[in-house]
């Protein structure tokens, strides 16, 4: 047998499992994406519909992730009335116009909530912390 009919035989074989390899990567990959996907932890014996599959079905078992479940000042152990000098602190409780964020956005329990906004308060009335971040005017032109 010529070398050149060896090669092309063995480039095959090679081709072959590159594209077999391929392909389970590829399926892998999908199956990651598809995982990424489902929200609902399935258990066995739990019986499901296709429209259970669907997106909009998978959508109400998300999770939400938008405000923290635990008051940031009670893991640290901080009263935030004594930390009204510290303006970078203050500034992550305050919208961009200067005003003070909801709880529901914060995830500060309502005592800390209270106290926070008199340690903003007492910064804007000493002067420490301007009571408009940014005029709402120039946000508009921002656009």
């Amino acid at each position: 047998m010529p070398p050149s009919s060896l090669t092309s035989s063995d480039n095959r074989s090679s081709d072959f499992a590159i594209s077999e390899t391929s392909a389970q990567l590829q399926s892998h990959i999908t199956r990651s994406e598809l995982e990424q996907q489902m929200h609902r932890r399935w258990r066995r014996g739990d019986v499901y519909a296709p429209h259970d599959l669907s997106s909009v079905e998978m959508s109400k078992w998300k999770a939400k992730r938008g405000t923290p479940r635990r008051d940031v000042f009670d893991e640290l152990g901080i009263d935030p009335r004594n930390e009204y000098k510290n303006f970078a602190l203050l500034g992550e409780f305050m919208t961009e116009t200067g005003r003070i964020k909801h709880s529901n956005a914060t995830g500060l329990r309502p005592r800390n909530q209270r106290r926070l906004a008199k340690a903003i308060r007492r910064a804007i009335g000493i002067g420490i912390m301007p009571s408009v971040h940014k005029h709402p005017e120039l946000l508009g032109r921002k656009r």
